[in-house]
């Protein structure tokens, strides 16, 4: 009885680490469903971030094409992590249009984003993760200001590739580095906005 108890027992203690020693078989990055280069790009607090926004990540290794020219009208911001942040939620953005291009089998893909105002972010080599319709784009770009200062920002795009568009189409802005931020007037590390196309489609173009 005692040695039976004792074989009991030693089985119980065991079985949670044999479960935990399962979880973490194999490889981390294929289990998340993001590629490794995509975590060189969004380290776990960034992504944490994007998180807090609301932002959809859609996982997987299988990523629908997403080629072609989107409207994205009227943007709308919804999620904003920016400390005493002076735009409000529902601030409506300028239009944008992308132009979405060479999505390749190692799931890099090319965004162009002009902007009504007459700004544009081009990005090569951006990094796409999916399954299905659904879809996210990821993307570092670097701004400049008038006094030479640089800080990089992470694009996030999401949503659900279809006929007439990208359905559920959403973007966030999260600061991924401010480059020591001398002059105090950028977002934290980490925080950011989400916008949406607030009909929710970025129609299709022509």
């Amino acid at each position: 009885m005692y040695l039976t108890s004792l074989r009991l027992l030693t089985l119980v203690l065991l079985l949670p680490l044999a479960i935990s020693c399962s979880l973490i078989e194999g490889d981390p990055d294929e289990e998340d469903g993001l590629s490794p280069e995509i975590r060189d790009l969004v380290p776990e607090y960034i992504l944490d971030g994007i998180e807090d926004l609301g932002q959809p990540v859609h996982r997987g290794d299988n990523p629908p094409d997403i080629a072609g020219v989107f409207l994205v009208h009227p943007q709308m911001l919804v999620g904003t992590t920016v400390s005493n942040d002076t735009l409000p939620i529902g601030y409506r953005r300028v239009d944008a249009t992308l132009t979405i291009s060479n999505q390749t089998e190692d799931q890099r893909i090319d965004v162009l984003t002009n902007h009504a105002n007459g700004t544009y972010t081009n990005n090569t080599g951006s990094l796409i993760s999916g399954d299905g319709c659904s879809f996210t784009v990821f993307y570092g770009y670097v701004s400049t200001d008038t006094r030479g200062h640089q800080w990089t920002v992470l694009s996030v795009i999401s949503g659900c590739v279809s006929e007439e568009g990208l359905e559920d189409y959403s973007v966030a802005y999260v600061m991924l580095d401010d480059g020591g931020d001398p002059y105090d007037f950028l977002f934290d590390i980490g925080e950011g906005r989400r916008f949406i196309d607030d009909d929710g489609l970025a129609e299709r173009q022509p």
